[in-house]
């Protein structure tokens, strides 16, 4: 096993080992007449993510759960989707949700893009397929702009 990958593999085994510490966590925002709250689920081999036969389920390779609830306290109507999510860990790191990546994940519990009347809620779990360090903030690029720390 060449000396990059493996010491690659142990700074991420103790990054989320380390980032554990705030799975299942309940984080909530509020803003602009919407309110985003978060639950940490923690991390999953990607063969859990996109299924044992998946060209994207490689080994070494971690995806970060994010649990995701959004609800429109406003009087207007909202439009939500998982590319309007960015995750970013505390290196600076940044994970962009990509949706044709976000379509082909084997997840039954996946965010999916949907307009929310005013006082409707939609839930789903964010998944960031990890390259380093976990995510610690996501952010919420579409409107309104929202910033939300996991822990």
């Amino acid at each position: 096993m060449p000396r990059c990958f493996l010491f690659c593999f142990i700074v991420l085994s103790l990054s989320l080992a380390h980032a554990g510490s705030a799975k299942g966590t309940k984080i909530c925002i509020q803003k602009n007449g919407v309110e985003m709250c978060t639950v940490d689920k923690g991390f999953f081999h990607s063969t859990h993510i996109f299924g044992q036969t998946s060209k994207y389920a490689m080994d070494g390779l971690y995806c970060q759960v994010v649990n995701l609830r959004v609800r429109n306290l406003s009087t207007r109507n909202i439009f939500v989707a998982p590319e309007n999510f960015l995750g970013e860990a505390e290196t600076g790191q940044r994970y962009a949700v990509d949706r044709s990546l976000h379509d082909s994940m084997n997840w039954p519990q996946k965010l999916t893009p949907k307009t929310l009347a005013p006082h409707e809620t939609l839930e789903g779990d964010l998944i960031f397929p990890l390259l380093s360090s976990p995510v610690r903030k996501i952010t919420h690029n579409g409107h309104p702009y929202m910033e939300i720390f996991l822990y």
